[in-house]
């Protein structure tokens, strides 16, 4: 788009005195930020409290009346059995035993779950200090896509030895350097340790699938679940399931009256749709794909909410049911002009023109989530497009279509 379409399009915005004061505060706002040093801001799962009031120009918070406000002793001691409760909780989740939970939430439904991602959604956790530990195992895992069990069993045994030297009178300051020191000398640890797996990269990655789903599968299907993740990392690429996106790449379905035994890798996209006519081709090779965002059929609304309606008179009825019968034919027959032989259709598809596709041989689903949409247009590189706008290079290519 070139700019004087964007300059047409966009909106004027002309602001006024409240507006560009607000302006400049978010401008100062953010150089600030540039400046400041990003790891020293907080984590994605760190609140940060902000005040409720001003006096005087200090900051303030505001309590509810059954607010407890604890300081001292009490208030350490109730953290640190905090951060006790929280190591117990998850240490039974971790290791080659580890064990599944029965969590009933407030509702009264009842979980069986050994993921720690998934515990800690259904459990309702009040205090701060939970909260914390807990979002720092489920940063661990969003990060690095494992590790939220050990984060926080690290951290709570972390935080008693800290514990036991307070209680030999070593300040708080000295704990804190002495801890940035020891997190210093692990790091260089590491890299002393770290060796170049560059030429045995096949055999390194199983070795850490097989770490990774050893805790989390019946011991039958570890080597099979293994051999898929193999595959996927074959058929995506590591740099691609390193990205933000992965969950526009990978995608998992489960299917019920099924088991573990009947997973399987499929380099495509899977939807729980059927042909939308018995006499559709089941299966279809070396196929285009037409992926159409709006509806293969007369619209009954005029925009988003404005409905319409006609009064016909004796013998009108025919002609207008002619009519839209007409309209249809003429978007199937754009269609079969294009030698198009997989349609996908995001909304509905009238009854016509699904027998008119069935008749000439060409498959269609309809009706499908958007997500799901866009999953397929990225798996066969189509432009989803409007039906009256369909030419041929909007169409994507399937090697096979199987229902």
């Amino acid at each position: 788009m070139n700019a004087s379409a964007h300059r047409f399009r966009g909106r004027d915005f002309v602001p006024t005195i409240s507006h560009r004061l607000l302006l400049e505060k978010l401008d100062r706002g953010y150089a600030k930020l540039a400046k400041v040093d990003q790891r020293l801001l907080p984590l994605s799962h760190e609140s940060v409290p902000e005040p409720t009031v001003y006096f005087d120009g200090k900051p303030a918070s505001v309590l509810s009346i059954s607010s407890e406000f604890k300081l001292g002793e009490d208030a350490q001691s109730e953290k640190f059995s905090v951060v006790q409760w929280m190591t117990e909780f998850v240490s039974g989740l971790y290791g080659p035993f580890r064990m599944s939970k029965l969590i009933t939430d407030e509702g009264g439904l009842k979980y069986f779950a050994s993921d720690v991602r998934t515990i800690l959604r259904k459990v309702g956790l009040a205090h701060p200090i939970a909260q914390l530990m807990a979002g720092a195992g489920l940063t661990m895992s969003k990060t690095v896509g494992d590790g939220a069990v050990y984060t926080i069993i690290l951290g709570g045994k972390i935080l008693e030895r800290c514990r036991e030297l307070m209680l030999k009178g070593l300040s708080v300051s000295t704990i804190l350097d002495g801890l940035l020191d020891a997190l210093n000398q692990s790091l260089c640890m590491l890299e002393r340790m770290s060796i170049d797996v560059s030429s045995q990269r096949e055999k390194m990655l199983m070795l850490i699938m097989n770490t990774s789903v050893m805790n989390r599968l019946p011991e039958h299907v570890r080597h099979k679940f293994a051999n898929i993740l193999n595959k996927v990392v074959e058929i995506v690429g590591i740099d691609e399931l390193a990205s933000v996106d992965m969950d526009k790449v990978v995608d998992i379905k489960a299917v019920e009256s099924g088991s573990l035994d009947d997973s399987i890798v499929l380099d495509g996209v899977a939807v729980f749709k059927e042909m939308a006519h018995p006499d559709m081709p089941k299966r279809i090779e070396a196929v285009k794909v037409a992926v159409l965002k709006d509806e293969l059929r007369v619209h009954e609304k005029i925009g988003r909410q404005l409905n319409y309606s006609l009064e016909l008179g004796d013998g009108e009825l025919k002609k207008l049911l002619d009519s839209k019968n007409a309209y249809v034919s003429s978007l199937v027959k754009k269609i079969k002009d294009l030698n198009v032989g997989f349609v996908v259709v995001e909304k509905g598809v009238t009854p016509i023109a699904i027998e008119q596709l069935a008749r000439a041989g060409i498959a269609a689903i309809y009706g499908l989530p958007h997500p799901e949409v866009e999953l397929i247009v990225r798996a066969v590189n189509a432009l989803p497009t409007k039906t009256t706008l369909l030419e041929d290079s909007d169409l994507g290519w399937a090697g096979i279509v199987e229902e």
